[in-house]
């Protein structure tokens, strides 16, 4: 093939074959440069090639010691100088990323040559016997055969961009990403090296629910996302999950374990405030009270997993004995958090509906390559490609998760905020009432914190 194809198809197979190894060819000028060399190296054997005209002398040498399609054309030389390859950039870098794609470069040279009428001989100098394919002649390419030529290098173009992202993402995770389900977020997770950021639709009953939420833990049953700094439990069983999408974000997170010796109940509370705990196990003695999502709980002992709002409160006996001789004590919200809860709502639906729009739209998108992959001439395939390029160049809906997340941040703030001031008035109206109180309350243990970096 000529030089054109050897570079259009290189390209197509190396992004393909480098996807497979989660590999992207166009995360730098460097691996494209060695993708284009790589893939015409092997014509280095012929002085008049672009390759060839490059390194004369050494075109020459080797054309006159073995000629054209021979030794530069074989699996030796493909193994021999990757391996050379790899140890300098070995050496240099301390990894082997642009050794790959320069095999898979040079294998492409390889493949696209033996589509030809010449063939290569791939066993060469063991066997000079050509390697070809398909096995009848009439279906392969002749050097001067200029439409066959031309009709390769628009298809490698067509696949070229359509592939585009299948380059980039890398072939895993675009599969994961196109059958969204946690079976596949499982194997992305355990494979990526930094933290995945996991857009979900589902419903709950008849009440569709979508979001997005750093991933922390994920299994076939279930998924726990940090989700505008609050655990959330994505679990089979309790609600239909339609699509989840995993997304690199190129950051990461590491647990932070805290023993807990002795410690009081205010300075716990000084402790979790604002934090995403992992795991708590924390005992004592004594009775101690815990408030949690609203409720209020007895314990002596508390292993729990997953904590956003937690807060330790003091023996409940102590406020009951004070209760019996005070006056009622009355609860003061705060008249902001509903006006709040209710510009939430607001946001939450012009959201989930932008979502609801963004996945009609990458389904029509998904719809129109299937049309375009099955259509059976050029006419239609050019109109269906229109289409999708019209689809493409409007602007998506953009779903407005930053003021929803800050909403639900500043919402959780001041409940947290009403609950300690009314926890501490209410201290207060006790103490007036009794104001020998027991010994202080110590517990122990162990907190482990989720911390994103």
């Amino acid at each position: 093939m000529r030089t054109p194809n050897h570079i259009a198809g290189g390209l197509v197979i190396t992004g393909f074959c480098s996807a497979l190894c989660g590999v992207n060819i166009f995360s730098s000028p460097l691996s494209i440069g060695v993708m284009v060399i790589a893939s015409l190296l092997p014509d280095i054997d012929h002085p008049k090639s672009i390759i060839g005209r490059s390194l004369k002398p050494v075109a020459l040498a080797i054309n006159r010691r073995w000629g054209h399609r021979t030794l530069t054309h074989s699996a030796v030389a493909l193994v021999c100088s990757t391996f050379l390859f790899a140890l300098t950039e070995k050496g240099i870098s301390g990894n082997t990323t642009l050794a790959l794609v320069y095999f898979f470069a040079y294998f492409s040279h390889l493949l696209l040559d033996m589509v030809t009428l010449m063939g290569v001989p791939l066993l060469y100098p063991f066997s000079k016997n050509p390697f070809v394919m398909p096995a009848n002649p009439k279906w392969r390419i002749r050097n001067d055969d200029r439409r066959a030529e031309t009709i390769a290098f628009c298809l490698f173009i067509l696949a070229g961009l359509f592939m585009r992202p299948l380059f980039e993402q890398g072939f895993w995770t675009t599969y994961n990403r196109t059958f969204g389900t946690l079976k596949h977020v499982v194997s992305e997770f355990h494979k990526a090296d930094d933290l995945l950021e996991i857009a979900y639709t589902g419903k709950i009953g008849t009440e569709p629910v979508s979001g997005a939420g750093y991933c922390i833990e994920v299994t076939e049953q279930y998924a726990i996302i940090l989700e505008n700094d609050r655990f959330r439990r994505l679990d089979k069983e309790s609600m239909v999950l339609n699509k989840l999408l995993p997304r690199h974000t190129g950051r990461k997170f590491i647990y932070e374990h805290l023993s807990i010796v002795n410690v009081s109940l205010d300075s716990l509370n000084r402790l979790v405030t604002g934090q995403s705990i992992a795991e708590v196990d924390l005992s004592s003695s004594q009775s101690f009270y815990i408030l949690l999502n609203g409720h209020t709980t007895e314990q002596k002992r508390l292993h729990e997993k997953y904590l956003t709002d937690l807060i330790f409160l003091h023996p409940k006996d102590t406020l009951s004995i004070a209760a019996s001789k005070a006056p009622p004590f009355f609860y003061e919200p705060n008249p902001r958090i509903p006006i709040l809860e209710h510009r939430l709502e607001e946001v939450q639906l012009q959201n989930q509906r932008a979502v609801f729009s963004l996945i009609s739209r990458e389904r029509e998108i998904s719809e129109l390559k299937q049309r375009i992959r099955e259509a059976a001439d050029m006419p239609t395939q050019e109109r269906l490609y229109r289409q999708l390029e019209t689809i493409r160049k409007s602007k998506p809906p953009t779903p407005e998760l930053e003021t929803e997340r800050n909403l639900i941040i500043e919402i959780a703030q001041l409940k947290k905020q009403e609950q300690l001031k009314n926890l501490e008035r209410q201290t207060k109206h006790t103490l007036q009432y009794q104001p020998e109180l027991a010994t202080p309350l110590l517990l122990s243990g162990q907190i482990t914190f989720v911390t994103i970096i």
